[in-house]
């Protein structure tokens, strides 16, 4: 009577040789919990498909040549980094009256809302007798109303307390905004004669200026 089933026991080691098992034939379930080590996977033996995922800390050394395209989650700028430069100038002599009254603007689009705009102007007076003159930075975004720039009491003190006039005398209001937005972004420098008449000119003796730089924020 032909053997039907032959048990473990009753083979001897080495018995059964790998050319008599069928491929496929010893599943998944058949392997114990890491029964295959590395010293059995040969070299190049497993393909991209089957990594999911590498930790940072499993890469060292050199590593090979890379497109900046397939890289994600790096800030490639730094912060503190120029991204857009603006600048306006006014050189036409102008009388300032009692009342604040825009002279010129400077207008930027921020590239992002984290942005910060540093706005450096520079304004050119001749005061003629006892008078002064009074100025500011106003900001508008996007058409909205003018929101003063909290440059402490804006600019004051250009003034001339006596009958001799004074020609070609520089100042700047200089400030670091931080708007939060990408919208146009307009910056009026207004500025008024402060004396008892009006006998302040702009921009006679030299041009006026501002210059608008976007700086990357911060990225956290």
């Amino acid at each position: 009577m032909p053997l039907s089933r032959i048990n473990a026991q009753s083979l001897a080691d080495g018995t059964i040789v790998a050319a008599e098992i069928a491929d496929g034939a010893i599943t998944t379930a058949k392997l114990a919990d890491n029964c295959v080590t590395t010293a059995k996977i040969t070299d190049n033996n497993i393909t991209d498909a089957k990594i999911n995922a590498m930790s940072s800390s499993k890469l060292s050394g050199a590593l090979p040549a890379i497109s900046g395209a397939s890289l994600t989650g790096i800030d490639v700028l730094s912060s503190g980094m120029v991204l857009n430069t603006v600048s306006t100038y006014h050189d036409t002599s102008t009388n300032l009256s009692t009342g604040f009254v825009t002279r010129f603007t400077g207008t930027i689009t921020p590239s992002a809302s984290n942005s910060k705009i540093l706005i450096l102007t520079q304004f050119c007076v001749d005061i003629l007798g006892d008078s002064s003159c009074t100025a500011k930075v106003v900001r508008h975004v996007s058409g909205s109303s003018a929101t003063d720039l909290p440059i402490g009491n804006h600019f004051a003190g250009a003034g001339n307390f006596g009958n001799a006039n004074q020609h070609g005398l520089s100042y700047g209001i200089h400030y670091l905004d931080s708007p939060n937005t990408t919208n146009e972004i307009d910056y009026d420098f207004q500025i008024l004669e402060a004396g008892n008449s009006a006998n302040v000119l702009l921009s006679h003796s030299g041009h006026s200026s501002m210059l608008l730089m976007e700086i990357k924020g911060w990225v956290i």
